[in-house]
């Protein structure tokens, strides 16, 4: 089988506060952030639901509320160069998502503010998202996209997550991140300099996927890793799962939380944190 990614399903983008021209170290955490967002069902029958929530961190934040406004529509053609906008959609639907990281189970202090916001979000995508669409659209799938835009410490962050609506029979779910592993071995203690990351996860799932000539291919997922730290420095931030990556400046602060987000290129996302 041919490993191939057809579609980027989650885009992030941000807009800094003119004047701030400092490279920054992307996997480096501090300042607000989000990581990812996560769909419960990545793909879904037309008319199915998907719950949202975002994966943020928020360290340098100390606890607080933070509010998102919402906009979801049919996928203008994003990844053939259509702005990121529900402005083209009159059925765009508007709503409103707010995580308080102080008093987040799963956020607070002692996870540094960074991981699964409990809030979510319910998607509905339209039951007549496949109307008019052709029999190979049908099948690949029409997107439904969730503009996500929070305004806060003088920025503005953005990020979109697609559902897909398809009439497959056999829909994509997410993969599933079970371990951050230290030189191949779980973690006892805060990785030092030369030490390498790597993950445990599962395997991916197999798919067909119709071309422009009608035909169909039997396709495998290709799993991509995105790791973050508080401190400390690793020498590569966005590899294959099945790389390791290298500590190159170890820790010092009083903890450190590592973090990996694993996309499977279709939609599917999942996660895993330490915090040592």
């Amino acid at each position: 089988m041919k490993i191939i990614n057809k579609f980027p399903f989650l885009f992030l983008f941000l807009l800094v506060a003119c004047g701030d021209e400092k490279l920054k170290k992307v996997e480096v955490l501090g300042e607000f952030r989000i990581l990812g967002i996560i769909a419960s069902s990545p793909e879904v029958a037309p008319g199915g639901s998907s719950t949202l929530r975002l994966i943020v961190s928020d360290i340098n934040g100390g606890g607080r509320t933070i509010s998102a406004q919402v906009e979801s529509c049919v996928d203008p053609g994003i990844s053939l160069g259509a702005q990121v906008s529900c402005d083209h959609d009159s059925s765009k639907v508007s709503n409103s998502y707010s995580i308080d990281t102080a008093s987040d189970p799963d956020l607070g202090s002692g996870n540094l503010y960074t991981g699964q916001a409990n809030a979510t979000l319910n998607i509905t995508v339209p039951g007549t998202i496949l109307n008019g669409r052709t029999n190979r659209e049908k099948f690949n799938g029409v997107g439904y996209i969730n503009i996500f835009s929070i305004t806060l410490d003088g920025r503005t962050v953005k990020a979109f997550k697609r559902i897909i609506a398809t009439n497959r029979g056999t829909l994509n779910s997410n993969p599933t991140l079970s371990a951050i592993t230290v030189n191949g071995g779980s973690i006892s203690s805060r990785p030092g300099a030369n030490d390498l990351l790597g993950i445990s996860s599962s395997g991916s799932e197999s798919y067909q996927f119709q071309n422009i000539d009608g035909t169909f291919e039997n396709l495998t997922e290709s799993f991509e890793l995105a790791w973050y730290i508080s401190s400390g420095e690793i020498v590569r931030s966005q590899v294959s799962a099945s790389d390791t990556v290298r500590i190159k400046t170890a820790s010092t602060a009083t903890s450190q939380v590592i973090f990996a987000v694993i996309r499977d290129g279709r939609g599917g996302i999942a996660f895993r944190r330490e915090v040592i």
